[in-house]
């Protein structure tokens, strides 16, 4: 059968955002509803709306595996392989750990 509902705590952000951090979720991907608690319990009516769960990207390859100074002077494009990449107009490459540098990628073929 499905997943039980989870309810999670939500931090009012303003009049008209909330906040929730994502429960884990036995099983993706999934679509899952998602709707605002009160504090008394009650649920807001319908409509609500969907959140995707998705299996994480994993990046396998870099093609090419190195560049030289010309090349990178030049701004040389890298080609990244790997499994359950999604179609994302917002998707990035980074270059480096946490504070690293980061430039738009495009995503040309999907598992999805």
């Amino acid at each position: 059968g499905l997943p039980p509902t989870l309810v999670v705590p939500a931090t009012r952000i303003s009049d008209t955002h909330y906040e929730c951090k994502t429960p884990p979720w036995p099983q993706s991907p999934a679509m899952v509803e998602v709707g605002v608690a009160q504090d008394d319990g009650r649920c807001q009516p319908l409509p609500r709306t969907t959140f995707a769960y998705v299996e994480q990207w994993k990046p396998t390859r870099v093609y090419p595996e190195e560049v030289d100074e010309k090349q990178q002077a030049a701004g040389m494009k890298l080609f990244i392989s790997g499994e359950n990449f999604r179609s994302s107009a917002k998707a990035l490459c980074r270059f480096g750990g946490k504070n690293g540098t980061v430039s738009k990628a495009e995503v040309i073929r999907t598992n999805y």
